[in-house]
């Protein structure tokens, strides 16, 4: 009886183990998804916060500041964290306190990898994210052109004009370019998305954007996303009000 006793112990023992470990992976995964969607929360309240606080109501309005004034009455606020090794966007509408993060390409509130193929001969845009680098390592080589880890070399500008990036194949591109064709991707994926909720859906004039940015960036880094986010689509000028770069340290204090 001892023995059936001590037997059903251990055996009551190793399934609570079990049960114990299933729950820590279980909440190990949902504390890692929460983190990156918090990441993506948080820049999209920072931006909320800066443009709230740039307000001054009663004030009289010039010409330009009319301009800027009809440039903030915007639909939908639509925030892309452009990280080294991964990106995600968030969206919220105007008067709404409903905020949505989304995976560029898809529907979980996640990001995706950084990672960017293209045509090696064309360089017309494959895929983008997990996709693209699934599909690039089943391609036949010499297909395309694979990018990943390319926002460190903005760290390195230096106001020349002349920056390149190398694809994992050792050709070099023209850094410009796969900024660009990043920051349009996720731009339409989150037009796309956000617009499902509207009858005739989502232009990128009726947004503001939000892009983060690594605090320790010269500004000649900062002024070089502008530029791409203008050639991207994401705004009508350079110099508009409709795109904030946002501090990633800041963002991420933000609650």
């Amino acid at each position: 009886a001892r023995r059936r006793q001590r037997r059903g112990a251990r055996e009551s023992g190793r399934q609570h183990e079990i049960a114990v470990s299933r729950i820590s992976g279980t909440a190990a995964d949902l504390a890692l998804l929460s983190s990156r969607q918090a990441s993506l929360l948080n820049v999209l309240s920072h931006s909320r916060h800066i443009m709230s606080g740039s307000k001054r109501p009663g004030a009289a309005l010039s010409g330009s500041s009319k301009r800027v004034a009809a440039e903030d009455k915007a639909t939908c606020t639509i925030a892309i964290d452009f990280g080294t090794a991964g990106t995600g966007y968030a969206y919220s509408f105007t008067g709404s306190d409903v905020i949505e993060a989304k995976e560029p390409g898809g529907q979980e509130a996640r990001k995706t990898l950084t990672n960017l193929l293209l045509d090696a001969n064309s360089g017309a845009f494959k895929s983008f994210g997990y996709a693209a680098r699934r599909e690039y390592f089943e391609m036949d080589t010499g297909e395309g052109a694979f990018f990943q880890n390319f926002k460190m070399e903005l760290s390195n500008i230096d106001g020349s004009g002349f920056y390149q990036v190398k694809a994992l194949d050792g050709s070099t591109w023209k850094l410009m370019d796969i900024v660009v064709k990043t920051l349009k991707y996720v731009k339409d994926e989150a037009l796309k998305e956000a617009g499902r909720a509207l009858p005739y859906g989502l232009d990128a004039k009726e947004v503001q954007w939000v892009v983060t940015v690594p605090a320790i960036w010269a500004d000649v880094a900062k002024g070089f996303m502008r530029s791409a986010a203008y050639k991207a689509g994401l705004i009508q000028v350079e110099d508009s009000k409709r795109l904030l770069l946002a501090l990633e340290p800041e963002s991420a204090a933000i609650a």
